[in-house]
């Protein structure tokens, strides 16, 4: 988090804060006297908070005055914005970006929606340039539905599949669109109403500043949020979760199957589409081709949302497709990152470390098997030399797996926008 300036005015006027962790909050003018002009006039100013637990000054700039409300002993602002502000790390500038002012797209595919698909466009915020959404062969009145609502909604744009294509054939077509309408971040969003669009600012704004090349959301960061997530699911996500971790490289996300993800146009364009997993695989394919490409991936922590909707997703397809598809993954990663696109340590490592791990292990079976039918103890040295194989091939991989751990991406590719 930035730190805001320590050299505060002596003429400050301090105000009691009792939420989200923060003691203060100081206006940095003089004069405020409660009344409901100057109040107007402070929420178009800068505002800074003192959080006791971390000793941090935080900064937070253009609080909307629908957010606040005044008492006698001061301002206060709500606690779901301090909180935002705070837990969720924003930039100090969040609040004051004008999103209008970029050409963003989002893409929203389809499949068997035709009950949530109305709310979900009826949702979607104004500053949304584009609003594209894929009918990947939907066999209920979905797109029915989506031309109505393009009638009243100028920005809708449908593309139909004739055929089903998946998850991540809707989205490159989707992807594909956006690029061609010239949109400079591009959002999925899923048909189903479990993606809360209020979240869209905290998604856009590390995008818009330069922070991150691709975002993406985060429910495991809400403990009461994630009560509310079916078991099941909760323990699959988690367990999946950190399979995908291992396979793409991206060691700092902590939730990365979620759907919910945004991507400057710069990156998308770079990136294989034609490569891209067409089934729920999806999300985990294009972390894998971001991380070849050295894309900074931040995760932005938000509840999700579960209705009486019903996944498409079958557990069959979870246990018997994407074990196969992630090993591919990471070995895939494995070779391009560590032999092709780079050579390092971790390269000469894994060279050496692998090789002595399973010659110890065949010799070593093998000869332990021999001895043992024939029934006569093996030689001192036939035990220690599988043994140190074994002991140093282990070192060894544990010396790349931490020098893997520290090679998440961390300078973005893109600018500020």
């Amino acid at each position: 988090m930035r730190r805001a300036y320590r050299d505060q005015p002596s003429h400050e006027t301090e105000y009691s804060l009792k939420t989200a962790g923060l003691d203060t909050l100081r206006y940095s003018t003089s004069g405020f006297t409660g009344n409901w002009s100057d109040y107007k006039a402070m929420t178009q100013e800068r505002f800074e908070g003192f959080d006791s637990a971390s000793r941090e000054v935080l900064r937070i700039e253009t609080v909307n005055p629908r957010d606040c409300r005044l008492r006698g002993d001061g301002l206060f602002i709500k606690r779901t914005i301090l909180k935002r502000i705070k837990k969720y790390n924003l930039p100090m500038s969040y609040g004051k970006i004008d999103l209008k002012k970029y050409d963003i797209a989002v893409v929203i595919p389809c499949y068997r929606v035709e009950h949530e698909i109305d709310t979900v466009i009826a949702g979607l915020p104004r500053f949304l340039k584009h609003v594209i959404i894929v009918d990947d062969a939907s066999p209920d009145q979905t797109a029915e539905i989506v031309l109505k609502s393009a009638k009243r909604d100028r920005r809708i744009i449908l593309i139909r599949h004739e055929r089903n294509q998946g998850v991540g054939g809707a989205m490159k077509s989707g992807f594909q669109k956006a690029l061609e309408l010239g949109a400079q971040i591009v959002v999925k969003v899923d048909g189903d109403g479990q993606m809360d669009v209020s979240h869209l600012p905290d998604l856009l704004t590390p995008l818009i500043e330069g922070q991150a090349d691709y975002t993406k959301g985060n429910r495991f960061r809400d403990f009461q949020a994630l009560q509310k997530m079916p078991i099941i699911r909760r323990a699959g996500n988690m367990g999946l979760g950190f399979l995908t971790k291992a396979a793409t490289g991206y060691w700092n996300l902590f939730d990365p199957t979620n759907g919910y993800v945004a991507v400057r146009s710069n990156v998308l364009t770079q990136l294989p589409l034609d490569q891209i997993d067409r089934t729920y695989f999806f999300e985990t394919s294009m972390l894998a081709n971001l991380y070849l490409l050295g894309a900074v991936v931040k995760d932005i922590p938000m509840p999700a949302r579960y209705g009486g909707e019903t996944s498409s997703l079958s557990i069959r397809r979870v246990i018997f497709e994407f074990p196969f598809k992630l090993m591919k993954t990471f070995l895939r990663r494995l070779l391009l990152k560590n032999l092709i696109h780079d050579f390092s340590m971790a390269s000469i490592y894994l060279l050496t470390g692998l090789p002595l791990l399973l010659f110890g292990l065949i010799f070593g079976t093998v000869k332990w098997i021999d001895y043992a039918m024939r029934d006569i103890p093996a030689p001192t040295g036939t035990v220690m030399l599988p043994t140190l194989s074994v002991l140093l091939g282990i070192q060894f991989l544990i010396a790349a797996i931490e020098i893997d751990l520290r090679s998440t991406p961390k300078e973005p590719l893109s600018s500020p926008l």
